[in-house]
């Protein structure tokens, strides 16, 4: 299945992306609210490097990995772009605690797949939009999770 997903990204990163995700979502059980605009894809594609649009697959897969392993309820997925860059923001309700379990491999993998290209990441915990999630049995503390990527796009391969 993955190289079917790879061949897809290379056609329609952004369909490519919204499938992958979907698929994921539910087969978890979760809801994703996908937002990434119509106009633009196909500039985008042309922007994307294989270098680049393997390392945004990896990053993807490991933060909705992460979500499905410690989110709760609603994932909202936000992506945009213009000529020089490619915008991610994620926020769901999480159990996560940076304090208690520090960031894992798999931030320090996101962080350093970002930074071989000149991206980056940017994790925010509100504790203060804190929820619950479970039954009276299971439940345990959420609170609001929202990351920020930027990742720089290369020149059009068409000019």
């Amino acid at each position: 299945l993955a190289l079917e997903d790879l061949t897809l990204l290379e056609k329609e990163f952004i369909e490519g992306i919204q499938l992958i995700l979907l698929r994921r979502y539910v087969e978890a059980g979760r809801e994703l609210d996908f937002r990434a605009p119509d106009s633009g894809r196909e500039a985008l594609n042309e922007r994307l490097d294989a270098g680049r649009m393997g390392a945004l697959h990896a990053v993807l897969q490991e933060l909705a990995t992460n979500d499905l392993k410690y989110g709760a309820g609603e994932a909202v997925w936000d992506l945009r772009w213009d000529p020089e860059a490619f915008w991610i923001d994620f926020e769901s309700q999480s159990v996560y605690r940076l304090e208690r379990q520090g960031s894992g491999r798999g931030t320090a993998g996101m962080i350093r797949r970002l930074a071989e290209f000149g991206g980056s990441l940017k994790m925010e915990m509100d504790v203060e939009a804190a929820g619950s999630t479970g039954t009276s049995q299971t439940t345990r503390a959420t609170h609001r999770i929202r990351i920020s990527i930027r990742a720089p796009l290369v020149a059009s391969r068409l000019t």
